[in-house]
């Protein structure tokens, strides 16, 4: 059985992402906080992790993802918020960490999910490419925690997250 782990605090978000993953096959779980995603994250191994940048009361969505590939280096990691644009978008793929960031304002980004859902589902039904799983182990442990720091200061004071 293949899991996707869907984390965000709104409600309306997580129901629509849900809905599209579930109708490409997949068990669908789902966080609205950091910490409760990271414990689904650790108990059930999903294949695809979307997750929100903005979770309050949380640390942000890039630290999330990065503990998240840790534990699982062939995960499918997707970040989703409504506080990236383009240029950011740019920067934090830039970073080797995640496979998608996907501002919530793009036209079509609800396409976009679907598709990495799908390819999701597709890499799921496949045999483990292990030198790929092992070379994207070995790339998250390089991202250094002061990278995602930075990126992550950077896009508080540019959209006024405290």
């Amino acid at each position: 059985m293949s899991y996707a782990l869907l984390i965000d605090d709104y409600t309306a978000s997580l129901a629509s992402l849900s809905r599209l993953a579930e109708l490409r096959g997949l068990t669908v779980l789902t966080a609205s906080s950091w910490d409760e995603g990271l414990k689904l994250a650790h108990v059930y191994s999903p294949v695809l992790v979307v997750a929100d940048y903005d979770l309050p009361g949380s640390r942000h969505g890039l630290k999330l993802l990065a503990e998240i590939r840790r534990l699982n280096a062939g995960v499918r990691l997707i970040l989703l918020s409504a506080y990236i644009d383009e240029a950011d978008v740019q920067s934090i793929e830039q970073l080797g960490l995640i496979d998608k960031a996907v501002p919530k304002s793009r036209p079509g980004a609800s396409d976009e999910i679907v598709d990495e859902i799908q390819d999701a589902q597709d890499r799921f039904e496949r045999p483990t490419d292990w030198a790929a799983y092992g070379k994207a182990y070995r790339d998250a442990r390089a991202v250094p925690t002061a990278a995602l720091d930075d990126l992550d200061d950077h896009l508080k004071k540019k959209r006024g997250i405290s």
